[in-house]
């Protein structure tokens, strides 16, 4: 009895890993096609750049899509946009005893806001 629940958890815990894989795989293709959306959408228009350059040196709030948050966006810390090009967006994130930088990638953006 006591082999069965032993392979039993082994084959539980291979089954677990393979879900695992399986998620991130499918996280990767859905970002690969939202970029390839979002190349065939910025390729007329450059919206997304555009959007976000009056917002240089100013301190913005971003939207993001589902499950690409980033942790310290989603704190209410302040961020003042630096640089902005095709695929990136350099942040400043002031937090109550620090500063840092961050790289956003406009695709994982939803909206953009400007914080009075």
């Amino acid at each position: 009895m006591e082999t069965l629940i032993t392979i039993g958890a082994f084959l539980g815990f291979l089954a677990f890993l393979k879900v695992g894989e399986l998620s991130s795989k499918v996280n990767r293709l859905i970002r690969a096609e939202r970029e390839q959306e979002d190349k065939a959408y910025t390729r007329n228009i450059h919206v997304r750049k555009d959007m976000l350059e009056p917002y240089i040196g100013n301190q913005i709030g971003l939207d993001f899509y589902e499950d690409e948050e980033d942790g310290d966006m989603f704190l209410e810390n302040d961020a003042v946009l630096l640089a902005v090009d095709e695929k990136w967006a350099l942040l400043e994130i002031t937090t109550k005893n620090k500063k840092k930088q961050k790289l956003i990638r406009l695709s994982s953006l939803k909206g953009v806001s400007a914080k009075k």
